[in-house]
């Protein structure tokens, strides 16, 4: 079995990857720690179970695409405060908020209304990437979306962008 042939396609967050790395500590009965110390203490024992190290090296490669998943929304949401804050006036982007807020996320998003939030978000994707974004990617559109709801959920950063 090589870390080719393991996938993780439920585990797209790092919580949900937490979880699936608790269950599998607790199932294995290996002590809880983090995944690169264990695959070290496993590789200097002697005897140690092939599919365990396997399902590790798995492990800490999907970790590390969320980690940078995770880190290229922040960041990719920063952009798309920055851009709405310097686009719309103080005015408009409390009248966004206000909509968003009584309105509540799952109605879209109010700024629709005055800027086409599309060109903002592949602006942002474009200054952030160094590329276009490929409307045909699953990938790039989810990055977007989240990046979008979680810059909405913020109001645009208008006191402070996105924290992490």
């Amino acid at each position: 079995m090589n870390t080719q042939q393991i996938d993780f396609p439920d585990a797209d967050t790092s919580d949900k990857l937490g979880d699936l790395y608790e269950d599998f500590c607790t199932a294995q009965d290996l002590p809880h720690m983090e995944s690169d110390k264990l695959l070290a203490m496993l590789g200097q024992d002697l005897t140690p179970l092939h599919a365990q190290i396997t399902w590790l090296q798995a492990f800490e490669k999907k970790w590390r695409e969320v980690e940078i998943f995770e880190d290229n929304v922040l960041i990719l949401s920063r952009y798309i405060c920055a851009i709405m804050r310097e686009a719309l006036t103080p005015r408009e982007l409390a009248k966004v908020n206000r909509i968003n807020a009584e309105q509540g996320m799952e109605h879209g998003c109010a700024s629709h209304d005055v800027i086409d939030a599309n060109i903002v978000a592949y602006g942002a994707f474009c200054s952030v990437f160094f590329r276009e974004m490929d409307s045909d990617s699953e990938e790039d559109c989810k990055l977007v979306n989240l990046a979008w709801d979680r810059a909405m959920r913020c109001g645009y950063g208008v006191e402070q962008g996105p924290s992490a």
